[in-house]
């Protein structure tokens, strides 16, 4: 393969894996508003659930792997 080639085959990877990150935060930023919605939460009773998450993450294998992804 070329340099050229390979440089292009980088460069593409990395807009589809920008382009999945993009897709996943947009999915959690809709299902936070549908959580917001739904049990009538505050900005702030999500800023806490999220905090929440971020403290565990380590924890969990599940969150953990949705973490990789986000980030």
């Amino acid at each position: 393969m070329s340099d050229a080639s390979c440089l292009t085959q980088k460069f593409l990877n990395q807009r589809d894996t920008c382009r999945k990150k993009q897709q996943a935060l947009r999915s959690l930023y809709n299902y936070i508003n549908q959580l917001k919605f739904h049990f009538d939460l505050s900005e702030k009773d999500i800023d806490s659930i999220l905090r929440h998450i971020l403290r565990i993450k380590n924890k969990d294998n599940f969150i953990k792997k949705l973490w990789n992804i986000i980030n």
